[in-house]
């Protein structure tokens, strides 16, 4: 299309160059002119003069073309240069980043499976406080309104339990399918949680803000094409005028760059602030928790004497049981909110940012 449109205006130029020497040569006075006089007529309406300014105007349109393309190529070309480089790199961070989604699923199932014990261990609590109530409004001791109420705990942990059992199957398909491991085949792990403090993180702010910055991918990609439309830029200076518009956008389309790398930069760096101190704060409820867990397990040993002893009802142990289980159970959760907050950590510090 370029080249039909540039076709049509060096016509329009003949055309209209050889009317205006139809029209020059109809008025141009010869009479009694000299040699010299007439000889200074020619430069500006003589055909062949005429037709060397046009070939050179297209012949410097053409060169100035092939000038804008020739840059256009080189930046392309460094920009392939430079993401060629990253392919390694791309593979190693989406590798990483789908060991921690399968951390992340692996731990939310043994979570659910732990849970699911809590919520069964109340349903049958429950269900034996409910049978015991409609005994005692049966012979006048209770009232209907117990009874509904404890219908109702009933029926919300029915629905608990099953959501929960659907969570797992789906969790459990989702980490099939990230070991590509069919739908219908079997799928036993080992679902276990870790019950100590390994491989604590002693990472930096500062130290993570400066490998974040220097791995992120979309902030390498950023710089790399900062880096080549100043390619760009230096070879349309060198064939373009300065009001071009080839290297007006060229220049806007290089300060919007700039600007996206200053405001990615900030993001990053609040990212890992804020990852830095949710693995502090998971780092310090697990000491807690840890400790506490120690208590609840004497608890634990303590209760299961006394109700060998015939201290307590079964009623009154189940339910002292299930509300040790229930914190024995957050023990678990902040263990889990510390193991995945260590890993975006070792993310982070490879440059990767988890959306």
């Amino acid at each position: 299309m370029k080249i039909k449109g540039l076709t049509s205006v060096l016509l329009i130029m003949c055309i209209a160059l050889s009317l205006l020497s139809i029209v020059f040569a109809a008025g141009l006075q010869t009479t009694n002119k000299r040699l010299h006089e007439l000889q200074a007529l020619i430069e500006g309406n003589n055909r062949s003069i005429r037709s060397v300014e046009l070939q050179n105007s297209s012949e410097h349109y053409e060169y100035r073309k092939a000038k804008v393309q020739a840059a256009l190529y080189n930046k392309q070309a460094a920009l392939y240069s430079y993401s060629s480089g990253l392919h390694s790199k791309k593979k190693e961070h989406e590798t990483a980043l789908e060991k921690y989604r399968f951390q992340a699923e692996y731990y939310n199932v043994c979570l659910l499976i732990k849970n699911l014990t809590v919520l069964n261990s109340e349903l049958e609590l429950v269900t034996e406080q409910l049978e015991a109530e409609q005994e005692k409004l049966d012979l006048g001791h209770s009232t209907e309104l117990a009874v509904k109420e404890l219908q109702g705990i009933k029926r919300s942990l029915e629905d608990a339990i099953a959501k929960t059992n659907n969570t797992i199957a789906t969790t459990k398909n989702s980490l099939k399918s990230r070991l590509s491991i069919g739908l219908n085949e079997s799928f036993s792990p080992q679902f276990e949680l870790p019950t100590t403090i390994t491989n604590v993180k002693s990472y930096t702010v500062n130290a993570l803000t400066t490998a974040v910055l220097s791995n992120n991918l979309e902030l390498n990609t950023i710089s790399n094409s900062i880096t080549a439309q100043l390619i760009l830029i230096r070879d349309f200076e060198a064939v373009l005028n300065i009001n071009d518009n080839e290297l007006l956008l060229a220049r806007a389309d290089f300060a919007k760059m700039q600007l996206e790398d200053e405001a990615l930069r900030s993001r990053l760096e609040l990212y890992v602030r804020q990852k830095h101190y949710e693995y502090t704060e998971a780092y310090s409820s697990i000491n807690t928790q840890l400790q506490r867990k120690q208590v609840l397990q004497e608890k634990l040993v303590v209760l299961e004497q006394e109700y060998s002893e015939g201290v307590h009802s079964e009623l009154e142990y189940k339910a002292a049981k299930l509300s040790i289980d229930k914190q024995l159970y957050e023990v678990e959760v902040s263990m889990v909110n510390y193991l995945n907050a260590g890993v975006i950590l070792d993310l982070v510090n490879s440059g990767i940012w988890v959306k």
